[in-house]
């Protein structure tokens, strides 16, 4: 026997679906201090004249409170989470307009350093004479020394 679905039907009764090997029985329980504690009287229809052995009411009740303890406290937890979500999503927001303030800023810069050097004809190597980490210079100097002595010892021979 398992128990399908139980709903309150009016106020003082309980009415209960039980499945018994492929038929249906519905049990109505009055008040919990008129009925045994593991006997159900089944409704007029399939079985009548049967006794149900069932859960007691009082499990029963006690379970549903149990459960809707629970989705209260599932509800809770999730209006909490839903809030914490809110708030990542508002301060991602404000990181990736930061983020474009940011680049729009530094574009601006080189703009305005690109317009500098144009008015002045200065190239990329001016810029770079002046920067105090020489590994920079040096790099593209280097190997643009390399290329100029290897033409060089090619037209001496």
């Amino acid at each position: 026997m398992r128990v399908l679905c139980c709903q309150e039907s009016t106020v003082n009764s309980i009415e209960c679906v039980f499945f018994f090997s492929s038929k249906f029985q519905t049990v109505t329980c009055s008040d919990e201090r008129t009925m045994s504690d593991n006997q159900y009287e089944p409704e007029a229809g399939a079985g009548a004249s049967t006794k149900l052995s069932a859960y007691p009411f009082q499990k029963l009740a006690n379970q549903s409170r149990r459960k809707k303890a629970e989705i209260i406290q599932l509800q809770g937890r999730l209006r909490v989470l839903e809030e914490e979500a809110e708030m990542l999503k508002e301060a991602l927001f404000e990181s990736m307009k930061e983020r474009t303030e940011l680049k729009t800023e530094i574009n601006q810069h080189f703009s305005t350093l690109q317009h500098y050097l144009k008015s002045k004809r200065a190239g990329l190597l001016q810029v770079l004479w002046q920067e105090s980490n020489p590994a920079i210079v040096n790099k593209g100097l280097r190997a643009n020394a390399l290329a100029y002595d290897s033409t060089s010892s090619e037209n001496e021979i």
